[in-house]
Parts: structure tokens; C-alpha cells; sequence
């Protein structure tokens, strides 16, 4: 009984700091029509990430947006960090208003708060589909239940 409290407050102690610690740094991937294919598929082609870097009194998300630009070189995929202030509710909303120009058309536009969450898949009509995002935490949880199931069942 004493191997058996003493593992799970192992598990706890392991799964409360995994859960932490992943909340703590928001890492995203960062690309543009520059590495077109890159930033396309982003998990699959082992995109570059970035570590967000809060600035002042703002809030850091992953950002995926589909950008028409008159010069064709700068039409495409983006996908990196972005710092909003606080008060804003919807960060596509802004970014678009922020970032909008006469040579600028946003086609969708996409905004995460987990780490490498912006892998939506965008496409120049404006539609996207999900590029099968999974998230850590979730996989590190059922780990730990299937561990202590494991214990328990001996």
C-alpha cells in the first residue's frame, strides 16, 4: 500500500507540473509564403516555431492567416506569434484591422492559444479544415490514468 501512494503521488506531482509548465510558454509556427510548402503543412514538413514573447500589457497567440497581397511573392500562408492588447476580445479581428492595407486583403484568418495550435489548413477562397492538431496535455492525462489503472489492477 505504501508503493502504491507513494507512486501515485509520484503521477500527481508529474502530471500537475506537465500541465504547468506547458501553460507557461506558448510556442507557435512560424512561416510565410516564402516557405510556402513549409507553412502549409506545418507539423508535417517540421515547420520552424517560435517561442511567443509577451510584450507589455498584452496577450500572446498563435496566429494562422491566409493573406492576398498585390505583389504575388507575399500572397499565401502566415502562421507566427502575436501580441494583442488585453481589452481585445477577438484577435483576427484586430490583426485584420492592424495589419489591412490598400495592397492587403485577409482571406481567413485563424487565432490559438495553445502550443504549435496553428495548424489550420487555408486556402485562397477563404475556407480552412483542421490539420490535425493534438494537444499534449491531453495525451499526458490519459497516460496518467492509464498508469494508475495499471497500479490499481495489480
Amino acid at each position: 500500500m505504501a508503493n502504491f501512494v507513494k507512486t501515485l503521488a509520484f503521477l500527481t506531482t508529474f502530471v500537475i507540473a506537465g500541465l504547468c509548465q506547458s501553460n507557461t510558454t506558448l510556442i507557435c509556427y512560424d512561416c510565410d509564403p516564402s516557405h510556402s510548402e513549409e507553412c502549409k503543412y506545418p507539423v508535417k514538413n517540421n515547420a520552424a516555431n517560435t517561442v511567443c514573447k509577451q510584450i507589455g500589457n498584452t496577450t500572446a497567440a498563435c496566429l494562422s492567416a491566409y493573406i492576398n497581397n498585390t505583389d504575388p511573392t507575399k500572397t499565401g500562408i502566415y502562421r507566427g506569434c502575436v501580441n494583442k492588447p488585453v481589452e481585445v476580445a477577438d484577435v483576427c479581428d484586430w490583426y485584420i484591422q492592424e495589419k489591412s492595407s490598400a495592397n492587403v486583403t485577409f482571406k481567413s484568418c485563424f487565432a490559438c492559444n495553445e502550443t504549435r495550435c496553428n495548424t489550420i489548413m487555408l486556402y485562397p477562397d477563404g475556407s480552412s479544415s483542421a490539420n490535425n492538431v493534438y494537444n499534449l496535455n491531453i495525451v499526458m492525462i490519459i497516460n496518467t490514468i492509464i498508469l494508475i489503472s495499471l497500479v490499481l489492477w495489480k
